[in-house]
């Protein structure tokens, strides 16, 4: 059950209990206010009207009586004075005390027939108190006193026998009345101290249940959990947490899982910064070195690039000189006249040749280890490009773009040296034509045609081999580029590096706040 829904359940049972308490109280002074309106406004003014009727008979009474005795012109005056001004106030009374019998619905039989005797008795004896009071008016003092004493007393006694009756049963309905409202008030007095001794006990468990209930959850004073979480929040994960034995699900055993791994992820943080900082220093050694190879293939590739134009030189040499022995075998068909000189000089040219193409191999020599070099450098640059990871990415691709550009260019050159070769071994052929011719003069235009066939080939290779040369300063070109950008690389991986440091050193920095 949640938190809230505990406490609403506590202050809504306290509050239950506190309405059916209250409901109690009002239900009972409800009862003791009806009681009490009972004696007061009904049963007291009842009495009080009794009592009022019952004083004007007797003072009725004592006024004939006085009528019957005194002699006094103006003292009868007084007295009938007196008496008419009692009936009237016992008519006054009687009206009210009859409408009060006939509003209120608690009025009794008791009262009903007691006042219907008070009626019989006063009209049997008004008209007799009246008779006597007028017979002493007009000074019959004597019958008067007759009637007075022997007809209207026994009359005027009845009549005050029943009011005084009602006076008394007033007075005990006052009394019942009161009694009722004091047991009314003991019961509801001795309900009202249950009820509040329940709500006290109810309230008291439920305090203490919610108490313990939130304690546990909590794990144990509020204060403490707001300490650890203070400490956390400050970045001391350091403070050891006690928690009891059966405590898997509190707050404050979550705080201590938090702070746990909050442990491990720091700790593993900061390994992980330490590792980064060593691996950007040896990423900013390795870009140093890559650096530098860079440039030694650039310079390298400066070297290739000067070898390559002497022998685009030499082959347009060979080119020019395989036009002109064609040329020269053309004349030597036409004059065969001018064989032998043209034969020595042939054989002349062709040692040129030789010499020439000699150069050549050697060149491609050149240009093929030159390329097993760039090869070379073309694999540790992938190698190191692989070390740097993601950031040599880019720069394992160029890497691996210049590998194959010189294994193309060794490709290339092997080819060209195989020209070469065969051009050597075709130079040798026509050496040993030119020999055989001097002593085969008659041979002559045969071995000038089969020179001749030689030269175009030698023509052809040499064009080929114009082409192939052309294609490795194409290649030479790229390589160079690709070097530049190898250097670009290296700038952008070393300026990488040094953010890595320093993200490297900021996160340390950061993780410096926590003790773990």
């Amino acid at each position: 059950m949640k938190l809230s829904t505990r406490l609403i359940t506590g202050f809504t049972a306290i509050i239950i209990l506190l309405m059916i308490t209250a409901s109690a109280s009002l239900y009972g002074l409800g009862i003791m206010n009806g009681k009490f309106r009972e004696i007061v406004d009904v049963n007291q003014n009842e009495t009080k009207f009794a009592v009022n009727m019952t004083s004007t008979v007797r003072d009725r009474a004592i006024a004939v009586r006085n009528l019957a005795l005194i002699t006094s012109q103006d003292e009868l005056n007084t007295e009938w004075a007196r008496f008419v001004a009692q009936s009237e106030i016992y008519i006054k009374n009687k009206k009210m005390l009859e409408e009060l019998f006939a509003r209120e619905p608690t009025t009794t039989e008791t009262e009903i027939r007691l006042m219907s005797l008070i009626e019989k008795n006063e009209a049997a004896a008004m008209p007799l108190l009246i008779k006597a009071a007028q017979l002493g008016k007009n000074s019959n003092r004597q019958e008067a006193t007759r009637v007075l004493l022997e007809e209207a007393r026994p009359v005027q006694k009845e009549w005050l026998d029943n009011l005084n009756k009602l006076t008394e049963f007033e007075n005990v309905l006052n009394v019942q009345a009161g009694s009722e409202a004091q047991q009314t008030f003991s019961v509801f007095f001795k309900l009202l101290i249950l009820l509040t001794i329940i709500s006290i006990i109810c309230g008291g468990a439920l305090a203490l249940l919610i108490t313990r209930s939130v304690l546990r959850q909590i794990g144990g004073e509020p204060a403490i959990a707001q300490s650890i979480t203070t400490a956390i929040a400050s970045g001391d994960l350091s403070k050891n947490i006690i928690l009891s034995e059966k405590d898997t699900g509190s707050i404050i055993f979550s705080l201590s899982v938090m702070q746990s791994r909050l442990r491990d992820i720091v700790s593993g943080i900061k390994q992980t910064a330490d590792l980064i900082s060593l691996a950007s220093d040896e990423i900013a050694q390795g870009n140093t070195e890559l650096s530098a190879r860079t440039e030694q293939q650039a310079a390298a590739l400066q070297e290739t690039a000067a070898s390559m134009e002497q022998l685009t030189s030499t082959v347009k040499l060979n080119t020019e000189n395989a036009a002109e022995a064609t040329q020269s075998a053309k004349l030597t068909s036409q004059k065969t006249d001018q064989g032998g000189r043209s034969v020595k000089k042939m054989i002349s040219m062709m040692s040129s040749i030789s010499g020439s193409s000699t150069k050549v191999a050697e060149i491609i020599t050149v240009i093929e280890s030159i390329a097993f070099q760039t090869n070379i450098l073309a694999l540790n640059a992938a190698v190191e490009a692989a070390r740097a990871g993601e950031q040599g990415r880019g720069f394992a691709v160029v890497a691996g773009e210049v590998r194959t550009l010189a294994q193309r260019s060794s490709v290339a050159a092997k080819e060209i040296k195989q020209l070469i070769g065969e051009s050597v071994d075709f130079v040798k052929e026509g050496t040993v034509v030119a020999n055989d011719t001097g002593k085969v003069i008659e041979d002559i235009i045969q071995s000038i045609n089969d020179v001749s066939t030689v030269m175009s080939e030698i023509s052809l290779a040499s064009g080929e081999q114009s082409l192939g040369i052309m294609q490795v300063n194409v290649a030479v070109g790229q390589m160079e580029s690709v070097t530049q950008q190898n250097a670009s690389l290296v700038e952008e991986a070393s300026a990488a590096t040094d953010a890595l440091a320093d993200q490297a050193r900021s996160l340390k920095e950061m993780v410096k706040v926590f003790i773990v």
